[in-house]
C-alpha cells in the first residue's frame, strides 16, 4: 500500500477513513461491523503508533516485545514452492508482528501478481469486518491501496467473502476518487490487471490470515484487537506531562552571566547573549552576578520511574522495558523469574503466530492450484523460536553433572552438550575412546593374599 498521502491532523485522517467505509459501505452493499466509535477507534490506534514527532510508547513497548518474540526464530515449509512465498512473508515478520503488537490487529492477504504470491500488511484501521461465524472472522473489507497522481488521489477498496457452505471465496475490487465517485481501475496503471471480481472455489478457510496482539481488548467478542498500550492513555499523557516539566525546568535555569554596565559594549548593550545587564546598584557589589539555580533532577527521574514502572504494570510486561531491569547479578533462573510476566506475553504472540503461519501456507496452496504450480499436499509447517533468555550455560552444565551423578542422564549427553556441532556417532566414539584410555583402578590387598 502507497502510504505516502499528506492527510494533515489525526482529524482529517479520521474523516478520510470514514468516508472511505461509508462509501464501501454503499458500493459493495454491505454493513460492517465495527460502530463509528470502534473504527474511529481503531484509525486512532493506527494514527499513534504511526506517530513519529514525539515520544511513541506504543512503538517501544512492540518494539521491545517483537524483539523479545522473534530473535533467534525462524519458520519454513518443507515444500519448496510453499515456502517460497512463506519466506516472503517471513522476511517482513518484524515490521507485521510489530505492527500487530502496536496498533492490535493485522491482516496478512495473499495476491498473485504476475505468476508470483506475495502476502500484503493491513493494520486493522484500514480494515473493517464485514461478516462472523461464530467468533471467526470470515468477510473483511480493506483500504487496499491508496495512490496520488497529479492533485488528485484514488484509493482501492477490496472486499474479501467466504462462504461456509459452498466453500467459495469471493474477492472484488473497485476504485474511487477523494470524492467518492467510482472511477474504473484502469486510471491507475498498476491496477489495470486487478480483476473487478474474482471467485474461488474449493476453500476450506477464508483467504486471509490475521494476527492479534496478545492484550485483552476487555470486550466479550473479538471483533477488535487491542493494542499493547489499550487503557493506558492517562499514565501515558502523565509521562508525557513530565517529560515536558523536565524539559522546561532545564530551559527556564539556563545558566547566564548579569554584569556592570562597565563591561558593556559602546551602545550599552551586552555582546554576548549569554549576557545580561544587572540591576542598578548591583556594581557596588560586583561586576557580574552568576544566575546557576539547581536542577531538580533527582526528583523528576524518580517521578519518571515511578510512571514507568506503572506503565509496565499495566501493559502486563516485567520491568526492563523502560525502567532498569531487575536481574543484576542474576542467574539464569532468577532472569526467567523476573521477566516471567513478559516471556508470558511473548509465548501468547508466539501462538497466535503460528495460527497465521499455518493459515497462510494453506491459502498459498489455493493460489498454487489456480496458477498451476505443483506442491505436496502432505507439506508440514516447521516453527523453531528462539530462547527468549539463553540460559546460563554454566548452571545449565552443573544440572548436567547432577543428572549423570544421579544416573539420570548419560555422558555422551554431557559431550554433546560442551561440543554442539558433534555428532551423535562422533560423540559415542569419544566417550568410548576416554573410557578405554583410563587406567584400571587398583584395589588395594587388605588380606596379604
Amino acid at each position: 500500500m502507497n502510504n505516502n498521502v499528506n492527510f494533515g491532523t489525526s482529524d482529517n485522517y479520521f474523516g478520510f477513513l470514514f468516508r472511505l467505509r461509508e462509501r464501501f459501505r454503499n458500493l459493495f452493499k454491505k454493513k460492517t461491523a465495527e460502530s463509528y466509535r470502534e473504527s474511529n477507534e481503531e484509525a486512532r490506534w493506527d494514527d499513534e503508533y504511526r506517530e513519529n514527532r514525539e515520544i511513541n510508547f506504543a512503538e517501544i513497548f512492540s518494539l521491545r516485545l517483537t524483539n523479545y518474540t522473534l530473535s533467534g526464530s525462524s519458520a519454513f515449509c518443507d515444500d519448496e514452492n510453499i515456502n517460497a512465498p512463506l519466506q516472503k512473508a517471513i522476511a517482513k515478520w518484524y515490521k507485521w508482528v510489530q505492527m500487530a503488537y502496536g496498533v492490535g490487529r493485522v491482516f496478512l492477504i495473499p495476491y498473485v501478481l504476475d505468476g508470483n504470491i506475495y502476502t500484503d500488511i493491513i493494520p486493522q484501521g484500514r480494515a473493517w469486518t464485514t461478516r462472523r461465524v461464530g467468533d471467526d472472522i470470515v468477510g473483511i473489507g480493506v483500504v487496499a491501496d491508496i495512490r496520488t497522481i497529479g492533485k488528485e488521489t484514488f484509493t482501492r477498496l477490496t472486499s474479501y467473502d467466504w462462504n461456509a457452505e459452498t466453500k467459495e471465496f469471493v474477492i472484488e475490487n473497485k476504485a474511487i476518487r477523494r470524492s467518492g465517485s467510482e472511477v474504473p481501475l484502469s486510471i491507475v496503471e498498476e491496477w489495470a490487471t486487478i480483476e473487478p471480481y474474482i471467485l474461488i472455489s474449493n476453500a476450506e478457510k477464508p483467504l486471509f490470515a490475521y494476527i492479534d496482539c496478545p492484550k485483552d481488548n476487555r470486550r466479550s467478542d473479538s471483533l477488535q484487537g487491542a493494542p499493547i498500550t489499550f487503557g493506558c492513555d492517562e499514565t501515558i499523557e502523565q509521562i508525557k506531562r513530565c517529560i515536558r516539566q523536565y524539559q522546561d525546568e532545564f530551559d527556564l535555569k539556563e545558566t547566564w552571566l548579569g554584569v556592570d554596565s562597565v563591561m558593556l559594549d559602546k551602545n550599552g548593550q551586552p555582546d554576548n547573549n549569554k549576557l545580561y545587564k544587572t540591576f542598578n546598584g548591583k556594581s557596588a557589589e560586583s561586576l557580574f552576578e552568576i544566575f546557576s539555580p539547581d536542577i531538580r533532577d533527582a526528583s523528576f527521574r524518580a517521578r519518571l520511574l515511578d510512571l514507568f514502572a506503572l506503565l509496565e504494570k499495566q501493559v502486563g510486561t516485567s520491568s526492563g522495558i523502560l525502567t532498569p531491569a531487575e536481574t543484576a547479578n542474576a542467574t539464569a533462573t532468577q532472569v526467567r523469574r523476573a521477566m516471567y510476566d513478559t516471556f508470558s506475553v511473548v509465548d501468547r504472540m508466539r501462538a497466535n503466530i503460528n495460527t497465521a503461519l499455518d493459515d497462510l501456507c494453506y491459502i498459498y496452496t489455493v493460489y498454487m492450484r489456480l496458477i498451476a504450480i505443483p506442491f505436496n499436499a502432505d507439506y508440514s509447517v516447521v516453527k523453531e523460536w528462539g530462547d527468549v533468555m539463553p540460559n546460563d550455560r554454566a548452571e545449565q552444565f552443573s544440572i548436567l553433572l547432577q543428572g549423570h551423578s544421579a544416573d539420570a542422564i548419560k555422558t555422551v549427553e554431557i559431550r554433546r552438550f560442551i561440543y554442539p556441532d558433534e555428532t551423535l556417532e562422533d560423540a559415542l566414539a569419544a566417550v568410548q575412546e576416554i573410557q578405554e584410555s583410563k587406567p584400571e583402578p587398583v584395589v588395594p590387598d587388605f588380606f596379604g593374599e
